[in-house]
């Protein structure tokens, strides 16, 4: 979907156009879309994709925006705020940021 070749590119325009998140308790530094988020991540690289929650298990599909490259992650999410997505995406998408964990 990310890559362009499933729908026409004016309805891809607008699963690509997205609003602010700011102010709604959802999931910081994100921008929401038709079914589609961004999230800009600690070092300025901004993911796409989405996620969910069900059962006490967090998922995650993000990668970049042309869906060349992508990660998908799992967590209990009983146990678990959604940070450790952030490190995640952080180590595969921007490695030279440190993660939340990394003393600094």
């Amino acid at each position: 979907m990310l890559g362009g070749r499933l729908l026409p590119p004016a309805q891809q325009r607008e699963l690509l156009t997205t609003v602010s998140t700011d102010g709604s308790n959802w999931i910081p530094d994100t921008r929401y879309g038709l079914g589609i988020f961004t999230q800009a991540l600690p070092g300025g690289v901004t993911v796409w994709g989405n996620g969910g929650a069900t059962y006490g298990s967090w998922t995650y599909a993000m990668g970049s925006q042309d869906g060349t490259h992508m990660l998908t992650s799992n967590i209990n999410g009983d146990w678990s705020s959604l940070g450790p997505f952030t490190d995640l995406l952080t180590a595969e998408f921007d490695p030279a940021q440190p993660s939340s964990d990394t003393p600094g």
